[in-house]
């Protein structure tokens, strides 16, 4: 697997800034990036997010990038921790061990469909935000 996996990805591991990072050997496929302070340009060098219940997949979604959960430990999250939505609402793969990760990354296409109707529902309106101001630089400029 772990042969599989060189040869097509590099790995940016995440872990979560409460906790204390285990990851520090991680081979010639994978960094720990924990502790690098720019998210958004983490994601934005990534082309596949693998997440637990983070809402990191809000933001990645306005990407448009592939999304996978990897929920190994559901029942004990819901049990100690609860969600406020269920997982696998969002139309994205869901898979609970590392094997039926790494079989989804090495054998299909990583689709986008799911993700963008996320970015639909959580972000429905497209603020144009340059377009605003674009149009506020042409008017002052114009008066």
């Amino acid at each position: 697997m772990q042969y599989r996996l060189e040869n097509k990805f590099f790995i940016l591991y995440r872990g979560h800034y409460n906790s204390p990072s285990t990851a520090d050997d991680m081979g010639n496929y994978m960094a720990n990036v924990t502790s690098y302070p720019n998210i958004d340009e983490l994601m934005c060098v990534s082309d596949v997010l693998i997440t637990d219940y983070s809402s990191i997949l809000f933001d990645f979604s306005l990407l448009e990038k592939p999304i996978i959960l990897f929920q190994y430990d559901l029942g004990i999250y819901m049990r100690d921790r609860g969600l406020y939505l269920n997982p696998s609402s969002l139309g994205i793969p869901v898979f609970f061990t590392s094997q039926e990760v790494f079989e989804k990354l090495i054998t299909s296409n990583l689709e986008t469909e799911s993700v963008s109707k996320i970015k639909e529902k959580f972000f429905p309106e497209n603020n144009c935000s340059i377009e605003k101001i674009l149009n506020v630089i042409e008017m002052e400029t114009s008066i």
